[in-house]
């Protein structure tokens, strides 16, 4: 392996699972010196990245532009997506605003590279990229196929004066930009944290609406067995303090709602409240 890289993405035929694919947006450029257009999303619990170049010059028109038929994709882990964010905060940003020439890459499965760089500078100044190197040879470490994706450079209308028609201005590496707050999103969606909180949330409403119902039907006379199932963490300090530990309900056998035993009366019961 050319980085020595170990890329354990999970083998959905092995393992019987479906992918999750969410697509988040798309960028066009058939005017670089690679002309293609690039897509962005999510595949399970990485970054992805799919490359389509554009169709040769002779079957182009005004409608079809790029070859969607070929695609060359690549899957980025947590981690690494976290190695690009911090790079492009510390290394590439800073590098284009002093027009300096910079890089910086992850290796992604056995012999592949995913590189962002700044590009060289032109007229417009200089244009950022990213690319995907495949087949890199041990030997050698050069790609026996590259792919680029060169960012648009937008200018934006700056101290615009109607009374004179007068204005400034200026170029703006806002593509970029945009694939940068992809990353950070995407990083934050990965890590889950919104989804456990709305979890617990949950887990706290619906243990408020069990316990209200035991109690309806303990005033009713109903008997009610509990569903749950609980532990009790143990720990350094267990059973050496003045108060009892507290049973702390599993997180896979959650079962917030109590199962009674005469289920039918209860519904009419509280059908007639």
């Amino acid at each position: 392996m050319a980085y020595n890289n170990q890329n354990n993405n999970n083998n959905n035929e092995e393992r019987n699972e479906k992918s999750v694919n969410t697509t988040s947006f798309q960028l066009y450029n058939a005017n670089s010196f690679d002309p293609s257009t690039v897509v962005f999303g999510l595949w399970n619990g990485n970054v992805s990245i799919r490359f389509h170049p554009a169709l040769e010059a002779n079957k182009r028109t005004e409608v079809n532009v790029f070859n969607y038929e070929q695609s060359y994709s690549t899957a980025i882990s947590l981690d690494k997506a976290c190695i690009l964010f911090k790079g492009l905060k510390e290394v590439i940003f800073p590098a284009l605003e002093k027009e300096e020439i910079a890089s910086i890459g992850v290796p992604v499965g056995a012999d592949n590279l995913f590189v962002i760089g700044t590009g060289f500078k032109d007229s417009k100044g200089f244009k950022p990229y990213i690319a995907l190197f495949k087949n890199v040879d041990t030997n050698t470490l050069k790609p026996g196929f590259s792919i680029y994706f060169e960012f648009n450079i937008r200018g934006s209308i700056n101290n615009y004066d109607p009374t004179s028609g007068a204005f400034e201005e200026k170029n703006n590496y806002n593509e970029i930009y945009t694939f940068a707050l992809f990353l950070e999103t995407a990083i934050k969606g990965l890590f889950h944290s919104y989804t456990h909180s709305q979890r617990y949330v949950k887990f706290g409403y619906d243990n408020m609406i069990a316990d209200n119902i035991k109690r309806m039907a303990e005033s009713m006379g109903l008997s009610a067995s509990s569903g749950r199932s609980s532990y009790s963490r143990g720990n350094a300090f267990s059973g050496r303090g003045n108060s009892s530990g507290q049973s702390v309900p599993k997180d896979d056998d959650i079962q917030a709602v109590e199962q009674f035993e005469n289920i039918d009366e209860l519904n009419s019961l509280m059908q007639m409240s």
